[in-house]
């Protein structure tokens, strides 16, 4: 598959692998990888080369969800 193409799962979603989500979010792979080992993404199947393969709509939340949890750390600090 080409690294540029979507997977679909078998419902019909919208899946990347880490590297993809890594591209799109803007974050280093490893930072994909952290949210899975943190709960904030699970792996919806492998692919035909065993990669890992992420729901993107579970990818946008959890991007969201860091950085949102990253201004309220950010807005503690400047407001003392």
């Amino acid at each position: 598959m080409d690294d540029d193409e979507l997977y679909t799962d078998p419902e019909g979603l919208d899946c990347v692998t880490a590297r993809q989500a890594a591209r799109i979010t803007g974050r280093n792979i490893q930072t994909i990888y952290s949210w899975q080992r943190r709960g904030l993404i699970a792996p919806r199947m492998t692919d035909d080369r065993g990669l890992r393969v992420y729901l993107l709509a579970d990818i946008c939340a959890a991007a969201g969800h860091v950085a949102v949890r990253a201004q309220r750390v950010f807005d503690s600090r400047t407001a003392a």
